[in-house]
């Protein structure tokens, strides 16, 4: 299941908790190529908080997958 698309606008941080998740970059053709695999304690969609704009890549579980969610008021907060 795809937690994020590329393209799609991006208000969220994630932690993972448990389990892995894949990061895919658009291709040529339509096709996805892996560009890294993420594990427990590993952030993901910190990017577009920091720098705006729309993600640059997609985001699926690899099986079962535990997530900390962290919202655009939450991060900024933090940053206060």
């Amino acid at each position: 299941e795809y937690l994020m698309r590329a393209g799609d606008t991006g208000d969220d941080v994630y932690v993972v908790l448990a389990g892995e998740l894949e990061v895919l970059a658009p291709a040529d053709g339509g096709e996805e190529r892996r560009l890294a695999v993420l594990g427990a304690g590993e952030l993901v969609g910190e990017v577009v908080l920091v720098v705006g704009g729309a993600r640059l890549a997609s985001v699926r579980a690899l099986g079962d997958v535990r997530l900390a969610r962290l919202s655009r008021a939450g991060f900024d907060r933090l940053l206060e």
